[in-house]
């Protein structure tokens, strides 16, 4: 028999390494849809509700609203900035109870930077208002 004849019975061909291949291009693909199918973790839906109540609110209530971003606030009746906010609650006395108050449309790391600072400055007691993007 010589190199070149061709045999009846051909050799059987190992298709392991290709079928590995094959599974780790299908779990690759699989996970690279799933990361970048994730919509953006800073991005909330605020829910809405058609049955807003009012809530009696304690008298010695601070109240912090977002005007533009975490660092244009309104506290009360006087506009200030997030460092002006700490920096009042440090020498001033500490109020029992804050309100802090966004549109639905604000961004929420802005809301979580107000809220860190206000845990920061020793604040217990905090509440939460959404306001509407009309209002």
């Amino acid at each position: 028999m010589t190199l070149y004849e061709q045999t009846d019975d051909p050799e059987p061909i190992d298709l392991t390494a290709m079928i590995d291949v094959i599974f780790l291009l299908l779990i690759f693909w699989m996970t690279v849809a799933r990361i970048t199918g994730e919509p953006d973790p800073a991005a909330v839906d605020v829910p809405r509700t058609d049955s807003a109540r009012v809530v009696d609110l304690p008298m010695e209530l601070l109240t912090v609203e977002l005007a533009r971003g975490a660092n244009d606030l309104l506290v009360g009746t006087e506009r200030m900035s997030l460092e002006g906010l700490v920096k009042s609650l440090e020498r001033g006395p500490m109020p029992r109870h804050v309100m802090v108050r966004a549109k639905a449309d604000e961004e929420a790391n802005a809301v979580q930077t107000v809220l860190a600072a206000l845990a920061t400055a020793g604040i217990k007691q905090v509440g939460l208002a959404v306001r509407g993007i009309d209002e």
